[in-house]
C-alpha cells in the first residue's frame, strides 16, 4: 500500500478536486504530481470491484 506523502499537510481539498497550495515547495509540488499520476495509473479495481494502490 502507499505510505502517506510527506508534503501531505500542503493538500487541498475543494469539493471534488485534490490541488497543492501554491506556496508548497518544490519538492512537495513533485511528490503530489508523482502522487496522483500513481492513481491514475492503478485506479483500476481488481476482479473483487477492490482497488488497491502500491
Amino acid at each position: 500500500m502507499l505510505s502517506c506523502p510527506k508534503g501531505y499537510k500542503y493538500w487541498c481539498k475543494n469539493g471534488s478536486d485534490l490541488t497543492i497550495k501554491p506556496d508548497a515547495p518544490c519538492w512537495v509540488k513533485k511528490e503530489f504530481k508523482n502522487y496522483i499520476r500513481l492513481f491514475k495509473e492503478n485506479g483500476k479495481p481488481d476482479k473483487n470491484g477492490i482497488i488497491r494502490y502500491y
